[in-house]
């Protein structure tokens, strides 16, 4: 883990484990013991997942954006406020006509 310290922007980077192939549970060299063992020490959340089968992948990434935008949102709460606010609509709250552009 230190060295992911070392290598990352950030201050508190969010950080989990994947544990790849739970469908192969017959072929598992990792038990739970273990597994809890570590994230109690660790305080990182650890998820076992199947890429082939697609189990938990939607989960992980639900998880991994939260974490993002909650992390976004309090870094934003924390800025001086500011008057720059950009809109797709005009200031009658109607959308643009169809000469502009926009995306």
């Amino acid at each position: 883990m230190d060295d992911v310290n070392k290598i990352t922007a950030s201050e508190n980077p969010f950080k989990i484990v994947l544990g790849n192939k739970c469908d192969l549970e017959s072929k598992k060299e990792v038990f739970q013991t273990d597994i809890t063992f570590f994230q109690e020490q660790t305080g990182i959340d650890i998820h076992e997942i199947s890429a082939k089968e697609s189990i938990k992948i939607n989960e992980i990434f639900e998880l991994i954006t939260k974490n993002l935008i909650t992390r976004i949102q309090t870094k934003n709460t924390l800025l001086e406020p500011t008057n720059n606010v950009y809109s797709l609509y005009n200031e009658e709250g109607e959308s643009p006509n169809n000469s502009q552009k926009c995306c």
